[in-house]
Order: structure tokens, then sequence, then C-alpha cells
């Protein structure tokens, strides 16, 4: 029965990369935004019905945050 999340066979087959290749995934579902949350043993876990939304065209990548961006430290000015 599936999960919610895809397997590692799964998320191995989407990337081309090994099953275990786990920062193999993680670079690859940053350098193309997918949102993924890592569990304990650094398993990139991706959420199944995101993949079918994505895969179909009606879900769009999640934007990427700004690299540049400063957090706004104004309100410890003195």
């Amino acid at each position: 029965m599936p999960t919610n999340y895809l397997t590692g066979d799964e998320l191995a087959e989407l990337i081309d990369c090994a099953p275990t290749s786990f920062a193999c995934m993680r670079r690859y579902l940053e350098r193309y935004n997918w949102p993924f949350e890592p569990n304990l043993r650094g398993f990139s876990r991706v959420s199944r019905p995101y993949l079918d939304a994505r895969m179909s065209g009606t879900a769009s990548p999640a934007e990427a945050p700004d690299a540049g961006a400063e957090p706004d430290f104004s309100m410890f000015a003195t």
C-alpha cells in the first residue's frame, strides 16, 4: 500500500541516482525547488500528492528563497 511519501526507490528513479545517495537527492530537490522534509536518517521525504500535481502540471515549482536576502535588524538599532 503506498504511503503519502515517495519511497527511496521511487525518488531515486525520478532523480536517476542510487536509492542510498541522499546527498544527490537533496541537491537535485534543492536545485529544482522541490519541497521536501529530511528525516532523521537524512532521507528527503517528498509528498506523493505534490509529485502527482507537479508532474501533471497543476503545481508549479516552489519558490526558492532569495539567497541575497538579509534579515531586517533595524529594530535593534539604538
